[in-house]
């Protein structure tokens, strides 16, 4: 019996072990990806939604309630979020978040719509063979899925929350990594 209990200790005593050790990995910045590394010290953001599809629309997503729950995110996990004029004065250079959402359906699949949605982190980058500094995106994530149409706001608010959670944890590896 006591076998069995030490037993137990020990592996549960190694799996916290395992989910520290894992759960905040310090990596050599170049071991990342280029993407990864542009959100390093990321501290502001503007947040955007582009515009909605037409089938979106016509579902009646609530495009201000799914911006509302990001942009708390966001928050939460410690950036400031500025409107485009703050962004403006005095440095243009704050990069901005844009979710996008499409949808298309198909007659065929009349209770269905296929959904991708979209992240992407635009910032200004040199192109040295150009020698200019343009605004671009240097870090994106998609979500794709055919969603009953009865589902697709419960879908869309898990989808985008996944994508800002898969920011975050980017941005602050990059930042954290030596």
């Amino acid at each position: 019996m006591h076998r069995i209990i030490g037993g137990c200790i020990v592996l549960v005593i190694s799996g916290v072990f395992v989910i520290t050790s894992t759960g905040a990995p310090i990596m050599p910045s170049s071991d990342l990806k280029d993407q990864v590394r542009s959100l390093d010290r990321i501290k502001k953001l503007r947040v955007r939604l582009a515009p909605l599809s037409s089938d979106m629309v016509a579902l009646k997503v609530d495009a201000d309630e799914l911006v509302g729950i990001q942009r708390r995110a966001i928050l939460e996990a410690g950036f400031e979020i500025v409107s485009e004029v703050q962004a403006a004065e005095p440095d243009p250079a704050v990069p901005r978040l844009t979710i996008e959402i499409t949808g298309v359906g198909d007659d065929r699949v009349a209770d269905a719509i296929a959904c991708t949605i979209a992240l992407t982190i635009e910032q200004q980058a040199t192109i040295q063979r150009l020698g200019k500094t343009l605004y671009l995106p240097t870090f994106t994530r998609h979500a794709t899925a055919l969603v009953p149409k009865v589902e697709i706001r419960t879908t869309l608010r898990q989808a985008t929350s996944y994508l800002v959670d898969q920011f975050v944890n980017w941005s602050q590896l990059a930042t954290t990594a030596k």
